[in-house]
């Protein structure tokens, strides 16, 4: 009785028309887009990410570029103001000495801050974040 029974089942299991098949690619295809799609999300995030590090590199170069034009026009300044207490330069020149000085540190203090943001982008690319509490 268990024979008769068997072979049926046994056919309808071998002979399913190819359904058994057909849910074997579609669970493939359905993988490999799954794959696909990981594969391009972790290239993105990696290219966001060096991205952002190439930024920082670029702005670090120019904050230090910066510092060193504002450290030496500080001692510009100050070496104007002694000229001008010892009457050998225009205030003019004090006054435009000190427009470039305030130029100068207001180029540093741009970078500074964009550095600061680039800084916060590498972090959030790199999955990082923090929460701000009241």
């Amino acid at each position: 009785n268990r024979i008769w029974t068997l072979g049926p089942a046994l056919a309808a299991t071998l002979f399913d028309g190819g359904a058994r098949e057909a849910a074997v690619q579609q669970a493939q295809a359905s993988y490999d887009q799954d794959a696909a799609t990981y594969r391009g999300t972790v290239l993105s995030a990696l290219q966001n990410v060096e991205d952002n590090l190439s930024a920082i590199n670029h702005l670090h170069v120019q904050a230090d570029t910066y510092q060193q034009i504002y450290t030496r026009n500080q001692q510009l300044f100050g070496s104007q103001q002694a000229q001008l207490k010892a009457g050998t330069v225009s205030q003019q020149n004090v006054l435009t000495q000190q427009l470039i000085l305030l130029q100068t540190e207001q180029n540093l203090r741009d970078t500074q801050g964009q550095l600061s943001q680039g800084s916060v982008a590498l972090i959030q690319s790199l999955g990082g974040g923090w929460a701000i509490t009241p």
